[in-house]
């Protein structure tokens, strides 16, 4: 209590006014952990961003769990020591990609009660009377389980690909790309059928169902626009066993199973070769997963993707698929690096710096120091901030385009040739929380983190992260599960 009263933060705001469900989760984290949080009684600006009452929350440092809530909300970039068993980057709310902010002071009067419980946020049953169809914006963290359950049960569904208004009594409301649209009257389920799955979308996924009256609408598309793309249940074929990383197996496992209600179909690489890669829309390669297929499995998946397959390669899984060119992208090397500060326009400012680098790579040194000099470069696991294509399906549902993406290698991927092609990119900037070896940050610098390819029928999604991290890294999942979702609706743009 004594150290939280003299820290310089009073506390940390946190809510995402668009995702009750995702500020829902983190707030039962926190109570599971006996941490205080205290509700808004009135509205806190912080920056740029007003947290409102209901949909944020205060957490304030002068209390009994005073060093952890601060471990949760701080960022740390600056370490007393540069070698790390773990993960270097603790910070909750980056990796839950819910906006937040550290205060200094606090108005009286705006601080409420204190949180009990947290309840879920259940959405109002939706009215079946007179629709013309049923929609659901994809902001909320388990639309991605609400969409499959109207695929699972056969309901036609769509995506809207570009914005749209529609009305509610006297009111305009506004929905963005991604929403989901079902039409009515183009169904083989019964309305009844489909009207019960609508109400259970609610009250269990907390998606918010619009009944719309009309196939004409007030703004934006309407619902017999092109821009409505059908959608598919998806069938994803996920590679396994030998090679492959048995955790982010779990993690890709878990994430569309037990999260998503999706089965998941898993081979081990050796078997690959024997199977029918027509019966699934997707194959996810997480890292190493490629290590057991044959050139002959490489052909196969070849002719798949041109098919209309999707290929969703995380992490080293993205080189193996330009090695054996299933994707255009490229990856930087150790000699380009040198190749770059040799360059013309970097000579003069670069020569001093890479004079004091070749001297202290020809010092003399301690054998017993190796260890320590070579694992300081490793990195264990940071946060850093990509800029995000939000008008690309695979990013639909975000309402800014700042994303934060853990990170716990050193892959660096090109951006895409095609100018259409990169959706996620590292910023100029990029580090937010914890430690990453200052060569290595240079490199990330303005590098792919996501690279999407339309081939044939089908379409490449490679992503040099790993969205899906230890189950806790709900703002970059959805990017994976929008692979999975829209990855077969991307379309041919011009490069």
């Amino acid at each position: 209590m004594e150290a939280g009263k003299k820290h310089e933060v009073k506390g940390f705001v946190f809510g995402a006014d668009r995702d009750a469900t995702r500020t829902w989760l983190m707030l039962e984290s926190l109570l599971l952990h006996d941490i205080e949080v205290r509700q808004l009684a009135k509205p806190i600006k912080a920056g740029e961003r007003e947290f409102q009452p209901g949909a944020a929350y205060y957490v304030p440092m002068r209390q009994p769990q005073y060093w952890l809530a601060r471990t949760i909300f701080e960022r740390q970039t600056d370490f007393p020591d540069n070698i790390f068993y773990d993960v270097s980057a603790w910070t909750f709310p980056l990796a839950m990609g819910i906006p937040h902010a550290p205060l200094k002071s606090v108005s009286r009067g705006v601080i409420g009660k204190r949180v009990k419980e947290a309840v879920f946020p259940s959405a109002s049953k939706p009215a079946g009377k007179g629709a013309y169809a049923f929609a659901f914006e994809w902001n909320e963290q388990f639309a991605p389980r609400a969409l499959h359950r109207l695929l699972k049960a056969e309901v036609r569904t769509r995506v809207a690909t570009k914005p749209l208004k529609i009305r509610q009594g006297d009111q305009e409301v506004e929905l963005a790309r991604g929403t989901i649209i079902a039409p009515l009257g183009i169904q083989d389920v019964e309305r009844a059928e489909i009207l019960d799955l609508l109400k259970t979308i609610a009250v269990e996924d907390g998606v918010k169902v619009h009944a719309i009256s009309s196939g004409l609408t007030p703004g934006g598309i309407d619902l017999g626009s092109p821009s409505l793309d059908p959608l598919k249940e998806p069938k994803p074929l996920l590679v396994v066993g030998s090679g492959a990383s048995a955790y982010e197996c779990g993690e890709v496992w878990h994430q569309l199973d037990r999260r998503t209600d999706l089965k998941v179909t898993m081979v081990d690489g050796e078997r690959f070769s024997g199977l029918d890669l027509a019966r699934y829309t997707h194959l996810i390669l997480v890292n190493g997963a490629g290590s057991k297929i044959t050139s002959s499995g490489v052909e196969k998946i070849d002719r798949w993707i041109d098919r209309g397959g999707v290929l969703i390669a995380t992490k080293n899984a993205t080189q193996w698929a330009a090695k054996n060119k299933l994707t255009q992208a490229t990856f930087k090397k150790e000699d380009e690096e040198e190749a770059k500060s040799d360059s013309k326009s970097d000579k003069d400012a670069d020569a001093k710096d890479k004079e004091d680098r070749k001297k202290e790579e020809r010092r003399r040194r301690n054998y017993g120091d190796h260890d320590k000099i070579e694992d300081a470069k490793i990195l264990s696991g940071a946060m850093f901030q990509a800029d995000l294509d939000i008008t690309h399906p695979l990013g639909y549902g975000y309402d800014s385009r700042e994303v934060a993406m853990f990170r716990n290698s050193r892959i660096y991927m090109h951006p895409s040739k095609n100018p259409y092609g990169t959706v996620a990119q590292y910023t100029d900037d990029p580090l937010l929380s914890g430690y990453v070896h200052k060569d290595e940050l240079e490199k990330l610098k303005g590098t792919a983190s996501i690279i999407a390819e339309k081939r044939g029928k089908g379409a490449v999604i490679l992503m040099v992260d790993n969205p899906n991290f230890r189950a806790y890294t709900h703002g970059a999942s959805k990017l994976f599960l929008n692979a999975i979702f829209f990855g077969g609706i991307l379309e041919k743009t011009r490069e």
